[in-house]
């Protein structure tokens, strides 16, 4: 019988102190019988997380978020701020109907209504959003640091996306977008049917892994090559795409356990430091 080493004996334990209701601790002794030591990406998350709030935090950002109705803005809210800010919507049952803003310290984010109901409200939306990203504070500075385009990694629904970019981004950022935009493909944990995702632990492994970066690139491409082109530099145009789970909630019951919050929210500060 193979002898645990010292450093997969502390890394099960302090997994261990961290399961929080018996499903996790289930998963984790399931896992630990097939023989698998995990060792998830997002292990320190709530550590790195912290690290780079306090960053932020440093000065006042303000962070947009936009994209389809249902991919989980609201959600995302509240992985961000590590608190139940927002009130989230169920499928596709919008919970958000205006812009409102949500604040962690130095930290605000606008939380937008979802686009692709109907293009009544997505021409109110729009408005809405263009209005925003306009506003300038006293010291001349736009008011929006940040915009984050939230997408189902499943799905990354191209048509609205393709809209944000050519009817309001590019026309009201410009080359701005170099800095200031990233795409987060939220969901991920379903990508592959959530096979391949440890839900006590919320990460993945295995081909999910590998499939994560795949979308990444590819939704990365699909910006610079189909949506950037008629840009005067598209050469330096590079979006960074970011697959994440904010963690789904059922009615009644918290949030559960977001995954790669910390990177998606270090693209921000890598972006504000650019």
């Amino acid at each position: 019988m193979r002898r645990m080493s010292d450093e997969d004996a502390e890394l099960i334990f302090r997994q261990l102190r961290k399961c929080s209701s018996d499903e996790e601790f289930r998963g984790l002794i399931s896992s630990l019988r097939d023989g698998n030591i995990v060792k998830p990406e997002s292990y320190d998350d709530y550590i790195k997380h912290e690290s780079v709030l306090k960053h932020l935090q440093d000065n006042t950002v303000n962070i947009l978020l936009t994209g389809p109705v249902g991919t989980g803005k609201s959600a995302t809210v509240n992985a961000i701020l590590k608190k139940d800010a927002a009130v989230v919507g169920r499928g596709l049952c919008p919970a958000t109907t205006d812009i409102k803003s949500y604040s962690n310290g130095n930290i605000v984010i606008w939380d937008t209504p979802g686009l692709g109901n109907d293009r009544q409200s997505d021409k109110k939306i729009s408005d809405n959003i263009i209005n925003l990203l306009r506003r300038k504070q006293h010291n001349g500075k736009y008011l929006i640091d940040i915009v984050i385009i939230i997408l189902n990694a499943v799905s990354c629904d191209y048509m609205v996306m393709s809209e944000l970019f050519n009817n309001i981004l590019i026309p009201y950022m410009g080359e701005d977008i170099k800095s200031r935009v990233i795409v987060g493909l939220n969901q991920c944990d379903i990508l592959m049917h959530r096979d391949y995702w440890e839900r006590w632990n919320s990460s993945p492994y295995g081909e999910l892994v590998a499939y994560m970066s795949d979308k990444e690139k590819y939704v990365e491409t699909l910006i610079h090559n189909t949506i950037c082109t008629g840009m005067s530099d598209t050469e330096n145009v590079n979006i960074k795409a970011v697959c994440y789970s904010a963690g789904y909630k059922e009615a009644g019951e918290k949030q559960k356990r977001s995954y790669n919050i910390d990177r998606l929210m270090s693209s921000v500060a890598e972006n504000i430091n650019a």
